[in-house]
């Protein structure tokens, strides 16, 4: 079975395109690992300084089971973090602080902004987390889940209400596989993935909401990829296009009123900065964190070297 990562091209999305999940078929390109049977073993021999200040990037690193910290945008070698095994998605807040999940340990960790000390992790069991997002509301956490081992018949979606205990689960019939997930600033959940035929799928979790709403999109998106508030739009990611769409959704349609092209980086996964000038993202062979102007893409205007220990497949920015 492939690794189930979020960025297989490239990653700010990029987790290792692993060809497709065995359960998908052929058609849709999977941009995301299969879920971890056996994932390696948290890998030591980094420098782990502690109270790193000022912006920091976070790369998870998915086949050494760590996430190496730089500074930024310098690109100098912070720390290193033992992460679960098979760390994919990342998220943060206003805060700095940094959630992590762990694919192959089926949990969810925080890190406070700089410090290799975690301080919390949560249960996901059997559900092998994949994206994550943070309520800029309530703080609630949302993660999406891949796929289940534990008798659901498709993925899910886990809401663990203020960052903490056992999660609420949402399920969507016609949601197979959930990818991607993200907040606007208003607390309404946004999340992507594929239905049974690997068609692409988008919905919506109004704020105060009990279940999911299917959204129209006329849009053709191949290979699902990130979810992120921009600051006015909410967005999404074409992994197999390398292209971000700004949507405005208004009732159960969601309208494409604005695209960004991060030519050779991906959009399986991706960081758009604070004041939404810049999106962070891995450049097409995942050795660098490459930066693009916003919205205007295009080609990268530079890029930071990752460490050759890496296998990076996400990344964020904690201010």
């Amino acid at each position: 079975m492939e690794k189930i990562v979020r960025r297989t091209s490239y990653v700010l999305g990029i987790l290792v395109t692993a060809a497709m999940l065995a359960a998908c078929g052929g058609g849709l390109a999977s941009s995301i690992p299969a879920p971890l049977q056996n994932a390696a073993q948290p890998s030591s021999g980094h420098a782990r300084p502690t109270g790193s200040t000022g912006s920091l990037l976070y790369v998870s690193n998915y086949g050494d089971s760590d996430v190496t910290v730089y500074s930024w945008p310098s690109g100098k070698l912070e720390e290193t973090l033992d992460v679960p095994a098979g760390p994919v998605g990342e998220c943060t807040n206003a805060s700095g602080t940094v959630w992590i999940t762990g694919q192959g340990a089926d949990s969810v960790v925080e890190y406070s902004h700089g410090n290799t000390k975690q301080v919390a992790k949560l249960g996901d069991p059997g559900n092998n987390p994949h994206g994550c997002a943070l309520n800029p509301k309530n703080g609630d956490l949302a993660v999406t889940n891949i796929n289940t081992n534990n008798g659901a018949p498709s993925g899910t979606l886990a809401v663990y209400a203020g960052a903490k205990g056992s999660p609420t689960i949402y399920q969507d019939a016609n949601i197979y596989r959930y990818y991607f997930c993200g907040y606007d600033s208003s607390g309404n959940l946004y999340v992507d993935g594929i239905q049974r035929d690997n068609s692409f799928i988008f919905a919506e979790l109004p704020s105060g909401a009990s279940k999911l709403t299917d959204l129209s999109l006329k849009q053709s998106i191949s290979t699902p990829g990130g979810v992120q508030w921009d600051g006015k739009h909410i967005t999404v990611g074409d992994a197999s296009k390398s292209i971000i769409y700004q949507l405005s959704v208004s009732g159960n349609t969601a309208t494409v009123v604005g695209s960004t092209s991060v030519t050779g980086g991906n959009a399986a996964a991706y960081y758009i900065d604070i004041d939404a000038s810049q999106v962070v993202a891995l450049v097409t062979d995942s050795s660098k964190a490459g930066i693009w102007k916003y919205p205007t893409g295009g080609s990268p205007t530079s890029s930071v070297a990752l460490s050759a220990t890496d296998d990076p497949v996400d990344l964020v920015i904690s201010e």
